[in-house]
C-alpha cells in the first residue's frame, strides 16, 4: 500500500471534508511502510506487518559536490515544481528585502512550471524590482550542477512530506532553509543543518537566508552537518 498525504492522493471522509488515509485499507495491505516514526505514530496499522524504513533518496552522486567557496555565487537555489502550494513567490519576497545587505543575491528556481505559475512569480518578482535577479529554468535534469553554483538551499512550501531535493541539498553541503511542514524537522534540526521557518513567514526566511549568506563560516558549518 502506498499513499502520499501531503498531495491528497488517498481517502477523504465525509466528515468536515479532512483528509485522512482509511485505516481499513491498511488493515487488508499485506503490508505498509512508513517514511518516518512519526508518520507511523500518528496511525494504527496492524500489529507485525508494518515498518518504518526512512525516506530513501539515491544522494551518493551529489556527495562529491565541492562546498561553496570565494567563487561560489551568492545565489539561493530552490529545486521544486512551479506550483502554488510551493509558494516560489515567498521566496521571491524575501530575495528583495536582501538586495540592500547582499548586493549580489539572485534566486534561480529549478523545476517545472505547471498550470502557468511561472508567469505569476515573473510578475511579482518584476514588481518587486528583483526579475533580473529570478531565474526560472524549468525542469533539469542535472540538479546537481545547479546545488553546486548555489550557496544555500531554500524551500518555502506550504505541504511536504520529507522533501528529496532537501536531501540532494544536504548531500552536496549545501545549508538550507525550509518551512516547518511534513516531517522535515525529522532530517532538519534548526540551527544544525539549517533553518527552519515558519510557512507564509517572509521576514524570517529572508533573515535566515541574509544569515547564511553573509556569515560563510556559518553557512560552511551547516552544509558540513548536513552532508554527515
Amino acid at each position: 500500500m502506498y499513499g502520499k498525504g501531503y498531495d491528497l492522493a488517498g481517502t477523504f471522509r465525509s466528515d468536515g471534508l479532512q483528509w485522512q488515509p482509511d485505516e481499513s485499507a491498511m488493515w487488508g495491505s499485506d503490508g505498509v511502510t512508513f517514511t518516518t516514526d512519526a508518520l507511523a505514530a500518528a496511525y494504527e496499522p496492524p500489529a507485525g506487518r508494518s515498518v518504518v524504513l526512512g525516506k530513501a533518496a539515491a544522494v551518493s552522486a551529489f556527495l562529491d559536490v565541492a562546498p561553496a567557496d570565494a567563487t561560489t555565487p551568492d545565489r539561493i537555489v530552490c529545486v521544486a515544481n512551479l506550483h502554488a502550494l510551493k509558494r516560489i513567490g515567498d521566496l521571491v519576497a524575501a530575495l528583495a528585502r536582501l538586495v540592500p545587505d547582499v548586493p549580489g543575491v539572485s534566486l534561480r528556481c529549478v523545476g517545472a512550471d505547471e498550470r502557468g505559475e511561472g508567469a505569476r512569480v515573473m510578475r511579482l518578482a518584476q514588481a518587486l524590482g528583483v526579475s533580473d535577479r529570478c531565474e526560472l529554468v524549468g525542469r533539469q535534469d542535472d540538479v546537481r550542477s545547479h546545488l553546486a553554483a548555489a550557496r544555500v538551499f531554500a524551500l518555502a512550501s506550504g505541504r511536504e512530506g520529507v522533501p528529496t531535493a532537501m536531501l540532494e541539498a544536504m548531500a552536496a553541503a549545501r545549508p538550507v532553509v525550509v518551512t516547518d511542514v511534513g516531517h522535515v524537522r525529522t532530517v532538519v534540526r534548526d540551527g544544525i543543518e539549517g533553518f527552519v521557518v515558519p510557512v507564509g513567514d517572509v521576514e524570517r526566511l529572508a533573515t535566515r537566508l541574509r544569515q547564511l549568506l553573509r556569515d560563510r563560516s556559518l553557512a560552511r558549518r551547516m552544509g558540513h552537518a548536513g552532508r554527515l
